[in-house]
């Protein structure tokens, strides 16, 4: 007992990095990824653990909590762990990743003057990692074009997310948002464009 020791696995020191949003950033692409784990890339699971990163990064087995950010099905591959590994080599350092995105999940979920079910959600991960990241990755949209008043609406929910989120962490941390992809030919072309355009 006396020569016994303790062990950390896994551990990384390096820039963090939010996911957040709703499929796209979770990761819902079902064909065959190429994108093998990384020993620079850590990522910060719905378990609550640390854990090396690999597909699928939104899996929901022994999920802390049913809120959150947990999924009703497995998710897909992301596009997350490609983008740490290319960080990792620019930046010479490890990389970690938060998962809080949630598939099919609107813009009142994350604005802290509406339903935030996801907004506290993810600080609440924030602080449990520690309270500060590099950067918010972004992706989301897809289910505020339903009708016209919530793509109306987005641009301010997405603003008031970004200035609370700021405040709260008392740092002015870059949210890279990532475009929508097109969608033409159907009734909601004009709402899915006002989302495009935000």
């Amino acid at each position: 007992k006396e020569f016994r020791g303790d062990m950390r696995l896994h551990l990384g020191v390096g820039d963090l990095f939010i996911i957040a949003g709703q499929s796209n950033a979770a990761g819902c692409a079902r064909d065959s990824a190429f994108d093998a784990p990384d020993l620079r890339v850590h990522l910060y699971r719905n378990r609550r653990k640390w854990d090396l990163a690999c597909h699928p990064m939104n899996e929901s087995t022994d999920a802390a909590d049913g809120e959150g950010n947990t999924e009703n099905g497995n998710s897909g591959t992301s596009p997350y762990l490609s983008f740490a590994k290319r960080y990792s080599d620019a930046a010479g350092y490890p990389v970690g990743l938060i998962m809080t995105a949630a598939g099919g999940s609107p813009m009142k979920r994350w604005d802290p003057d509406q339903k935030a079910d996801l907004y506290r959600a993810m600080f609440s991960k924030i602080g449990e990692c520690g309270g500060e990241a590099a950067a918010v990755l972004w992706y989301q949209g897809c289910s505020d074009t339903d009708t016209m008043e919530q793509a109306l609406h987005y641009e301010k929910s997405f603003i008031r997310m970004v200035q609370e989120l700021r405040k709260a962490m008392g740092t002015v941390i870059p949210v890279f948002t990532f475009q929508l992809n097109r969608y033409a030919d159907g009734k909601l072309d004009h709402a899915w464009g006002i989302v495009r355009d935000v």
